[in-house]
């Protein structure tokens, strides 16, 4: 595998940190250029939940990530303990399918907060409301989405 030059991985219930992927890149496939990362995670609960996402995303704010591969990723989570699906991922969004929760948090490792908030490839969004959107989402298919949707 080290002339692979596109990775896209999504992980369920299991996550390497930015330390991690830096390791398995470099050692394994150094001659990637395009990475597209989504991982499910379940942070603990409690007051601590903020702090472990800031650990989370400080190991993706290395020379590595920001500068050699100019790689960024968000996290978004909500803030509600009985809410469990909190989700990290590269920026741009890469995936087919976005949850949105109108108590959605987030946080990246983008200089310019609003420069990735585009989510151009999206074929599947799973429950939103329109009246809590905000105004620096983009979503460039949703009007596709919404005429294919049922009603």
């Amino acid at each position: 595998m080290p002339n692979l030059s596109h990775l896209t991985i999504q992980l369920q219930q299991f996550y390497l940190n930015g330390h991690d992927w830096q390791r398995i890149i470099v050692d394994n496939i150094p001659k990637i250029k395009i990475f597209h990362l989504k991982m499910n995670i379940n942070f603990y609960f409690g007051s601590h939940k903020q702090k472990q996402i800031d650990i989370l995303l400080d190991s993706f704010r290395t020379q590595f990530w920001l500068e050699e591969r100019q790689w960024f990723v968000r996290c978004d989570w909500n803030s509600f303990e009985s809410y469990d699906a909190d989700i990290l991922y590269t920026l741009p969004y890469a995936f087919g399918d976005f949850i949105y929760h109108d108590k959605c948090n987030s946080k990246s490792t983008c200089p310019n907060e609003t420069y990735f908030r585009c989510y151009d490839l999206l074929d599947q969004l799973i429950s939103i409301d329109i009246r809590f959107l905000p105004m620096d989402l983009s979503f460039t298919q949703l009007q596709m989405l919404l005429d294919r949707s049922t009603r």
